[in-house]
């Protein structure tokens, strides 16, 4: 009986230590993440779509359901993806 006491202690003992091991690893990742984010990361980044969407038009062409116009801007901006911006808009030329 004494035993088997001592080896339930150990185990939940075991447990207990992963399980507050995958804890800290887990807050030591998300204090990593938010660093990197803080100091690489646009504070408006938001506020800075939200302005070039309404440069090209595309939050008022959603409001009156121009699918025509979003479908246009989103090939554009989808032309622009993996390569380089002349190369992509010399091809679309």
């Amino acid at each position: 009986m004494v035993a088997t006491t001592v080896q339930h202690r150990q185990t939940n003992r075991q447990k207990n230590s992963k399980i507050h091991n995958r804890t800290t690893a887990i807050d030591h990742a998300v204090r990593v993440v938010y660093r990197v984010c803080c100091l690489a990361g646009s504070a408006s980044l938001i506020e800075n779509i939200r302005a070039d969407l309404d440069s090209d038009g595309v939050r008022t062409a959603m409001r009156n359901h121009d699918t025509t116009a979003v479908f246009d801007w989103l090939i554009a901006a989808l032309g622009y993806q993996g390569i380089s911006d002349q190369t992509a808009y010399d091809y679309m030329e």
